[in-house]
């Protein structure tokens, strides 16, 4: 594995351990990490998030990092111009 895969990897894995909308998120995709699984292999197998089924699913306090509170979300309204939080 090269170093670039193994930081996606352990980002993935903290993300999935520590962000509660996005382990809802694998439950609801019905996906889950078999200890005996590769990395490499499964990787791309990882569900896409997207606005509607992550961003929109989810209250934006369960989008942070162990429901932290934020001083500040950056976040696009992408091409259509609505912006997403209000």
């Amino acid at each position: 594995m090269n170093q670039g895969f193994q930081q996606a990897w352990k980002i993935f894995l903290k993300s999935r351990n520590d962000v509660p909308a996005y382990k809802k998120f694998l439950i609801k995709m019905r996906w889950r990490l078999a200890k005996h699984d590769q990395a490499i292999e499964i990787f791309g197998h990882i569900p896409v998030t997207d606005k509607k089924n992550y961003i929109q699913a989810f209250g934006l306090k369960s989008l942070l990092n162990n429901g932290r509170k934020a001083s500040q979300i950056c976040a696009s309204s992408g091409s259509s111009g609505a912006p997403l939080f209000g």
